[in-house]
């Protein structure tokens, strides 16, 4: 399995998409991963409908604690501008700027996934999010 990890709102369904649409593979949500009923992914899974399902290729994961290294063939970490992706994720969560605690605490959350893949051993790509805004198929 790869893995594509990320902070909360840097674009991830975005380069999923990008990704699917270029490879004709699917991608899951960790979400449809942890809703699973049945190995049925289809409630929460790729972003795109595909005649063969069974080809994955790549899992989102925002905790690096979820990633089953045993299991992982490649990481990809998606990154943003950390002021973007926070200020994204704090609006969207109702994290207020006075809350220093919370916002320290989000900045931890960041910087988990970059310490995650700097210590990672396999094979890595690191994929920047404003550079596949400016040109998504280069």
């Amino acid at each position: 399995m790869n893995y594509l990890l990320s902070y909360p709102r840097s674009g991830n369904s975005y380069v999923r998409f990008l990704l699917e649409s270029v490879t004709q593979m699917r991608t899951l949500d960790s979400a449809a991963v942890e809703d699973n009923i049945h190995n049925d992914y289809s409630k929460r899974s790729s972003l795109i409908q595909y005649k063969d399902k069974s080809k994955i290729l790549a899992r989102k994961e925002h905790q690096p604690s979820k990633i089953i290294e045993e299991k992982a063939e490649s990481l990809m970490l998606l990154v943003r501008d950390p002021i973007e992706a926070m200020g994204s994720h704090c609006l969207r969560t109702g994290i207020k700027p006075s809350n220093t605690k919370r916002i320290e605490e989000e900045v931890e959350n960041y910087m988990v996934c970059v310490r995650y893949y700097d210590r990672y051993k396999r094979a890595k790509h690191i994929i920047r999010y404003e550079d596949v805004v400016s040109d998504p198929f280069n």
